[in-house]
C-alpha cells in the first residue's frame, strides 16, 4: 500500500484571540481560514478568480458575498495582500508553512561522483544508471563526495 502524503498548515492560537478575528462572522471566520488552506496547494498564489474561490469554499453564498467578504478581510489582516491577479498572505514560510514543498536554501546537496546522495529510511542512496543502490561512506573516497 503506497505511502499516503499529508499535508498541514499552521494557525497561530492568538489568532482565535485576536479581536478583529472574533468580530467576524462565521462565514468570514471559515473564508479566512479556507484561504490558509487554499494558500497552502497553490503555492501562496491564490488566483482572483472569484467563482472558483467560491467552489473552493463550498457555500451557497452568492459571488457577490465572497467578493466583499475577501474585501473586508483584506481590509482587516495586514497579513493577507492582493494585486489585480492574486491574493497571497505576507510572511508565509514563517507563520503558515509546515511541511509540503520548503526552499531548500539551508542544506547543500551532496554528490558522490556526480551523483546524488539521498536519505530514504533513515539510510543513504545513491543514483547509479538508473539503479537505486545503498551509499557506503567508508568505502568511498572523501575527495570524490562534492556539495552544490
Amino acid at each position: 500500500m503506497a505511502k499516503s502524503k499529508y499535508e498541514f498548515i499552521k494557525i497561530e492560537m492568538r489568532l482565535f484571540n485576536d479581536p478583529r478575528f472574533i468580530m467576524l462572522s462565521d462565514f468570514e471566520q471559515n473564508t479566512y481560514i479556507k484561504l490558509i488552506a487554499l494558500a497552502k496547494q497553490t503555492h501562496n498564489h491564490i488566483k482572483k478568480d472569484y467563482p472558483t474561490i467560491k467552489a473552493y469554499l463550498r457555500t451557497d453564498q452568492p459571488i457577490s458575498t465572497v467578493r466583499a467578504t475577501i474585501k473586508h478581510l483584506l481590509s482587516n489582516f495586514e497579513d493577507l495582500s492582493q494585486n489585480n491577479y492574486n491574493i497571497w498572505f505576507n510572511k508565509w514560510d514563517e507563520r503558515y508553512s509546515y511541511g509540503g514543498v520548503e526552499k531548500e536554501k539551508e542544506k547543500e546537496k551532496e554528490y558522490y561522483l556526480g551523483n546524488l546522495i539521498y536519505k530514504k529510511w533513515g539510510k543513504e542512496y545513491i543514483m547509479i544508471k538508473g539503479e537505486e543502490r545503498l551509499f557506503d561512506r567508508r568505502s568511498a573516497k572523501k575527495s570524490d563526495i562534492t556539495f552544490k
